[in-house]
């Protein structure tokens, strides 16, 4: 197998800024094997019900229920999960939509208050429901916005922030 990242290819239709998908895995499921990988679009990935480690330009760091990764565009990346039930709702931005913001630049992992995690849930599912353009660039700078004041570690640095 080499070694070498590969580029996941991102599909979202014209004028599309964000999207979401949920996964859920049962308590048989095996573990995740390593993908190395980056795409142009930026990653939000809500972990339910997760063990295991975001691997990011080699750098481990640990993940456990409720966490929030990030993952800004052409990234290398990658998740080693262990066996067992898993959930997490996978969003994709797009690059132009986060660098408006200006406040996320590093992939970082985020651990959300109880009431923070909740309101990323709600935007999520709004956001995988379906909705017009503008309500999708919307919904998907909420997310960002509520995550940019909540602790995380970026990769390359201790708890800190932007």
């Amino acid at each position: 197998m080499s070694d070498r990242a590969l580029c996941e290819p991102v599909e979202m239709p014209p004028g599309m800024e964000a999207s979401a998908s949920a996964v859920a895995l049962g308590a048989e499921a095996g573990e995740a094997g390593r993908f190395t990988h980056f795409h142009d679009v930026a990653e939000i990935v809500l972990f339910d019900r997760v063990r295991g480690a975001f691997v990011v330009e080699g750098e481990r760091l640990d993940l456990s229920d409720g966490d929030v990764v990030f993952v800004p565009s052409m990234r290398t990346h990658d998740f080693e999960l262990a066996a067992g039930a898993k959930a997490w709702t996978l969003v994709y931005v797009d690059p132009f939509v986060v660098e408006a913001l200006g406040s996320w630049r590093r992939p970082a992992r985020v651990r959300p208050d109880a009431a923070t995690r909740a309101r990323l849930s709600t935007l999520a599912g709004w956001l995988e429901a379906g909705a017009d353009a503008a309500t999708r660039r919307n919904l998907a700078e909420l997310m960002l916005r509520a995550l940019a004041d909540q602790p995380r570690v970026e990769a390359g640095r201790a708890e800190a922030t932007d």
